[in-house]
């Protein structure tokens, strides 16, 4: 099933990045300033979108959909 990567808004791009660099929830809320639930509720957003089930196919699909790419070896937010 293929998604539109246009459909993951900036903060929800910039949670599947700060997953790939192993924040937590509350890291992720922090680093962003919203609230912790809002992170929870984008993240089962990004999972419907992506059509994926887990973190593994989260990054997985990032990196197809080239919301993510690698540099050097370090993980990039492409969008």
């Amino acid at each position: 099933m293929t998604k539109d990567t246009t459909k993951l808004n900036p903060t929800e791009s910039q949670i599947v990045f700060l997953i790939t660099q192993e924040k937590s929830t509350s890291q992720i809320a922090t680093e962003l300033q919203i609230n912790l639930n809002e992170v929870i509720d984008s993240r089962q957003r990004i999972y419907k979108k992506l059509g994926i089930l887990n973190t593994a196919g989260m990054i997985r699909r990032a990196f197809e959909l080239k919301i993510l790419a690698t540099k050097g070896d370090r993980c990039i937010l492409v969008q």
